[in-house]
């Protein structure tokens, strides 16, 4: 057996040619270790330099960004650590609006100013014409909210923000000296047998789009676009949010429902998984749990080929008449929050790059709903991305993540991630807990099922009980199981059932 031992510059190159891997979760990984060697005893200085070296190299303004990010993980997890911020500043051969706002977390006082970070190339010719590949393939190298809100601040501000987007990327190539190609879709956004997909892709092309996009943004500065809407935009482009990245994911809990495998021909295993949640609800309703109440969870319970779903919503319910609504109806108004503006929540942040902030204030009688003879109103609702996208941690795009209704407190409700768990506060006191977990996520994920994770949100079980008093209703969980079958291992995976069910609703007319 032959030992082999590499050089520490080596190493380092190795891991720094990983920020640039197609797989965004290597990408991740990379940038966290990167971040542990900068706070490494012996280690620290050698890949500070080598960093530096790195982002001075990046002729792309994304990439460039992308170089800073182990500089505020390290300040992240040990506040004795300080970037240093005059040699990040020099560093950067491709400044960027990104570049600009990721070392505003890093310290304020910076040097790079905003004036500065603004660079792009001369306003477009009004006879230049796109080449087709630019919008055939932007929303296959890119997320389609790039393009569509490009297209909403173009119509807004009436500037041909399209044609300079085009324009910047034109030009990228041609400094660049590289030809546009689908070449790296075929090789990395294919679906494998199964329909099995890598979870996350950022091409060479992708990047190129990309800082077009951040060039693009600088341009409209100048056409007289508000700074605020730029920075807004030049956000969506961060790979992480800074918040969120502070929160590591757990295993998955003990009490969330497990495959049993059937011992005999009948698959029984959606009733043991309902037998599962029941047992759950009935240790909350006999005060057998803890003080704290699961009011939202979402995850996967899967086995092999055997894979479900399950969604629970925590609601308060009363009754006004006798007919009973169909519960698929409401699950689809829950299940669909994400996009119903009437229960949405808005957290008003800080920072672009950060989620914690407050979460605005909306009044019950806003929120809640009627169907048949059921009031309904959500104890906790979805929070969408409305800034940073962490594309570097998927499943937490794909889940949205729930936070509890600012109704269950009389103080304004205040969201913090803390390296464990996201903490909601209402003034001094604690009054949620939200966390997800991984279970089994690797790079890949199947198309058309959920990715391996799960999420639960757990509030104060006297706040519920109060608010619940206080409104005359009933705290209820609302259920969602979905199944996915494929008839082979070579097919797709599809949702073969839905089912829907409800624990704690009264059918009782109170006065």
């Amino acid at each position: 057996m032959t030992i082999t031992i590499i050089s520490i510059e080596q190493g380092l190159s190795w891991l720094l040619s990983r920020l640039t891997w197609p797989s965004i979760m290597v990408r991740e990984r990379a940038c966290v270790e990167l971040a542990a060697l900068l706070l490494h005893p012996q280690l620290g200085d050698v890949t500070h330099s080598a960093l530096l070296h790195w982002i001075a190299a990046q002729r792309l303004e994304s990439l460039a960004a992308v170089g800073i990010l182990p500089f505020l993980r390290a300040q992240m997890q040990d506040d004795a650590y300080n970037a240093p911020l005059a040699d990040l500043t020099k560093a950067l051969h491709a400044p960027s609006l990104l570049a600009w706002l990721l070392l505003n977390e890093l310290d304020l006082g910076h040097s790079l100013l905003f004036a500065e970070a603004c660079q792009h190339a001369e306003t477009a010719p009004q006879d230049f014409t796109p080449e087709p590949f630019f919008a055939k393939y932007v929303e296959n190298f890119l997320p389609p909210g790039y393009a569509d809100l490009i297209r909403e601040v173009e119509q807004h501000e009436s500037i041909a923000l399209w044609r300079q987007w085009a324009f910047e990327w034109q030009r990228l190539f041609t400094d660049l000296e590289i030809t546009p190609s689908r070449d790296e879709l075929d090789d990395w956004h294919r679906l494998f047998p199964g329909g099995e997909h890598y979870a996350g892709i950022d091409t060479t092309l992708s990047e190129v789009y990309r800082s077009a996009f951040l060039r693009t943004l600088s341009w409209a500065v100048e056409q007289g676009v508000h700074p605020q809407i730029v920075q807004f935009l030049a956000a969506i482009t961060c790979p992480v949010d800074l918040d969120l990245w502070r929160v590591a994911p757990h295993v998955r809990p003990t009490w969330w429902p497990q495959i049993v495998q059937p011992k005999g021909q009948i698959d029984t295993t959606a009733a043991d998984i309902w037998q599962q949640v029941e047992a759950l609800w009935e240790q909350y309703r006999t005060g057998g749990g803890d003080e704290n109440t699961i009011v939202a969870a979402s995850g996967i319970v899967y086995h092999q080929e055997s894979i479900y779903n399950l969604e629970i919503f925590g609601l308060f319910q009363s009754c006004i008449g006798p007919e009973t609504p169909e519960l698929a109806d409401i699950t689809a108004w829950c299940s669909g929050a994400a996009n119903a503006k009437d229960v949405v929540l808005t957290v008003d942040r800080p920072s672009p790059l950060r989620f914690g902030g407050v979460i605005a204030n909306r009044p019950p009688e806003s929120m809640q709903q009627r169907f048949a003879d059921w009031l309904v109103l959500p104890a906790t609702c979805p929070v969408t991305h409305s800034r940073s996208v962490p594309r570097w941690q998927l499943w937490r795009i794909v889940r949205d993540i729930w936070l509890p209704a600012p109704y269950l407190a009389e103080s304004p409700l205040t969201v913090t991630c803390e390296p464990y768990e996201m903490v909601v506060r209402a003034g001094e006191n604690q009054i949620g807990w939200w966390v997800d977990w991984a279970d089994g996520l690797g790079e890949t994920m199947i198309e058309g099922v959920p990715p391996k994770s799960g999420q639960v949100l757990s509030v104060a079980s006297e706040a519920i009980a109060k608010f619940a008093q206080q409104r005359k209703m009933t705290f209820c969980w609302l259920c969602k199981l979905t199944g996915y079958y494929r008839e082979r291992q070579s097919q797709e995976f599809a949702a073969s059932f839905a089912e829907q069910r409800m624990y704690g609703a009264s059918r009782i007319l109170r006065p």
